[in-house]
């Protein structure tokens, strides 16, 4: 179950308008059936995938996020009618790639969720073209949607994002505060 914390609201773009804009009408039902985000860790990526369940669940959609650094130690059987969903939001997809079975299962799970008619949005640290993929479909597959890098913050945005995170919090984080921690 995503934080509710997580939201659009929260999310600061920076030079990432487009990549939201594009999430945020897949998880108002709307746009692209397939995205993937990559990033450094560190960039959002996370923040993105829950607070597009967060939008689609008051859509709504029947959604559900997949860490998959948790979902490694279960059975890919976890992916078995996840095309029923609206949508489905995978982080951390490079987790899965040390793993032939996992990485069909996630080839399969694209496939059935295309099929389906239905909206699939994927994290990765890397891009497709650089990912350690043994499965070469799978490498196609992760790029039939828009594929975006999420660029890092400028510090003067890095700045916004710690006084709004400091705020959910209710503490109020002067410039100063903000610049020295910077």
């Amino acid at each position: 179950e995503p934080r509710e914390r997580y939201t659009f609201n929260t999310f600061i773009a920076g030079q990432n308008q487009l990549a939201v804009d594009l999430v945020m009408q897949m998880a108002s039902g709307e746009g692209e059936k397939q995205i993937l985000i990559w990033a450094d860790k560190g960039n959002g990526k996370s923040h993105l995938l829950q607070a597009a369940c967060n939008l689609a669940s008051q859509s709504r959609m029947t959604v559900c996020y997949l860490p998959s650094r948790e979902l490694i130690a279960s059975s890919v059987q976890i992916f078995e009618g996840l095309e029923q969903l609206d949508m489905v939001c995978i982080d951390d997809i490079d987790a899965l790639m040390q793993s032939g079975e996992w990485e069909e299962a996630l080839f399969d799970l694209i496939n059935r969720i295309r099929d389906a008619g239905k909206n699939i949005l994927l994290a990765a640290n890397k891009s497709p073209e650089s990912s350690a993929i043994d499965l070469a479909d799978l490498r196609s597959r992760l790029s039939w949607g828009p594929v975006f890098h999420l660029h890092e913050l400028e510090d003067e945005d890095k700045i916004k994002a710690m006084q709004k995170r400091a705020n959910q919090f209710g503490l109020e984080m002067t410039d100063n505060v903000a610049n020295y921690l910077l």
